[in-house]
């Protein structure tokens, strides 16, 4: 019998959180994402991982529409044409999803107050009226998380005597919210 083989690659595409300021080397990849290519007739599925990949293996040559999605974030859409040079030199699309505010009480995110701000020796996060049990990431300039803990009170007290002087965000997730505030080490 005579049989034809269709040509395939295998590739990444590697998905980021744009809520989460990047360092030289990244620290804002999201895992959990689905993205989905088709050409209408065949539809492959991978889902983000560790590093924010999501590994596609024995994709046929061809142009596909992909859809990048997750709960919480925006939908990204696109073309991607995989040929005999994807995934040598260019691999697959890097594509940065946007947080959603759903179901975000306005009052929430605009209680939320960082001060003093410049600090020297300590910050107060006040949540306001905020939902309690959120988790807080302290990120330096470079992206590298410093400190995280689970806020339970109102007002929250962190020390920071013990950092370099410069620019640093606070990131403030909860059910209900997703908010990044800077604020500057003297």
């Amino acid at each position: 019998p005579m049989i034809t083989l269709d040509p395939v690659r295998s590739f990444a595409f590697v998905i980021y959180d744009s809520s989460i300021p990047a360092g030289p080397m990244g620290g804002n990849e999201l895992d959990g994402a689905t993205v989905e290519l088709t050409n209408g007739v065949t539809t492959y599925t991978a889902t983000s991982a560790m590093g924010g990949f999501a590994d596609f293996a024995d994709v046929k040559f061809g142009t596909y529409d992909y859809t990048v999605s997750m709960a919480g974030y925006g939908t990204v859409t696109g073309s991607f044409e995989v040929t005999a040079e994807t995934g040598i030199t260019v691999g697959g699309p890097m594509i940065t999803l946007d947080p959603v505010a759903t179901s975000i009480n306005k009052s929430n995110v605009a209680s939320i107050a960082i001060y003093p701000n410049p600090a020297t020796d300590f910050i107060n996060i006040d949540l306001g009226n905020s939902e309690s049990n959120v988790n807080i990431s302290l990120i330096n300039s470079k992206g590298a998380v410093v400190n995280h803990f689970v806020a339970t009170e109102s007002v929250t007290r962190i020390e920071i005597n013990g950092l370099s002087n410069g620019i640093y965000f606070i990131n403030i997730k909860g059910e209900n919210i997703n908010q990044t505030s800077k604020f500057i080490k003297k």
